[in-house]
């Protein structure tokens, strides 16, 4: 039965136009993560500049983006863990 549906053309043209508004925001929801991680990181580059490094370069500004990135992945990949067995 389902079989004759998708052959009816009524029903293949709403099929088809449903495909494109899935991909279309599909697409648009990609961009928008996208838009807030480089927001989320510039924000995180500009704290450590000001807070961390007094908007100087430091020969030590790789340790401690280096010791940051070990922290923050090791709390967020034990949380996605956590999150995963729910």
């Amino acid at each position: 039965m389902v079989g004759s549906l998708s052959s009816d053309p009524d029903i293949s043209f709403l099929l088809s136009d449903l495909h494109d508004l899935l991909r279309a925001a599909k697409g648009r929801a990609a961009t928008a993560i996208n838009v807030e991680l480089v927001l989320l990181y510039w924000h995180i580059g500009d704290r450590i500049g000001r807070d961390i490094l007094k908007e100087e370069r430091a020969p030590y500004g790789k340790r401690i983006i280096s010791t940051l990135s070990k922290k923050l992945i090791a709390e967020y990949v034990a949380l996605s863990q956590v999150q995963a067995k729910k």
